[in-house]
């Protein structure tokens, strides 16, 4: 499966449209990187621990939309991850 299979899967029903956008496309835009970043951590940990009790494979699939969508975010934005690392290890 592709990277651009892997955004379409599940993720881009009509009402998760925003402006032609997907909703991911248009959070990582509304929030900040913080908010952004805890928004796809927290999915991403949603969908591995509830994929047994509830929808199988299909919630392994969503983690990893969200996965590649955070891992493709943060390689956009690696100044910025940098930048938050440092000042995490400030002392």
């Amino acid at each position: 499966m592709s990277l651009n299979d892997v955004k379409d899967f599940t993720l881009r029903p009509d009402y998760y449209q925003q402006n032609g956008q997907d909703l991911i496309e248009h959070l990582s835009e509304l929030f900040n990187p913080d908010m952004f970043v805890g928004f796809m951590t927290g999915n991403i940990f949603k969908y591995l621990t509830r994929w047994q009790q509830k929808n199988g494979v299909e919630d392994l699939k969503k983690a990893r939309v969200y996965l590649n969508r955070l891992i493709e975010f943060e390689a956009e934005n690696t100044s910025y991850s940098k930048e938050k690392k440092d000042e995490n290890n400030k002392v």
